[in-house]
């Protein structure tokens, strides 16, 4: 499966389950979507802050929940992927522009890390 097929999948999901009640266009809706997306990151920092890069598994109603530091950086991914299909940009594409572009940048883009 490609990434823009990924992109319509998970957006699918999450349109199914409710996530796109919100008007797209306002500029608040981003900024809350851009928010989650950093919590899903700090999230998974906390689980790096733990120790561990294990995934567990926690139960729920819906059966069982990944849990760990690759779970959330997945979240992490889809909400990203969620927000690009709702603004109507496949993300593939500019994921590999933007890759053609860095590999001509110097060595760590002449910084130090």
């Amino acid at each position: 499966m490609d990434l823009n097929s990924i992109q319509r999948k998970v957006a699918k999901t999450a349109f199914d389950h409710g996530f796109w009640d919100v008007d797209i266009r306002n500029p608040a809706t981003i900024d809350r979507k851009l928010m989650l997306i950093v919590g899903e990151i700090a999230e998974a920092q906390e689980e790096w802050r733990k120790g561990s890069l294990q995934t567990y598994y926690a139960e729920t109603d819906s059966g069982q929940k990944p849990e760990g530091f690759f779970p959330e950086l997945a979240d992490a991914v889809i909400r990203i992927l969620d927000l690009c299909e709702q603004l109507g940009t496949p993300l593939e594409s500019i994921l590999l522009e933007k890759d053609a572009y860095n590999e001509k940048r110097p060595y760590k883009h002449g910084k130090q890390f």
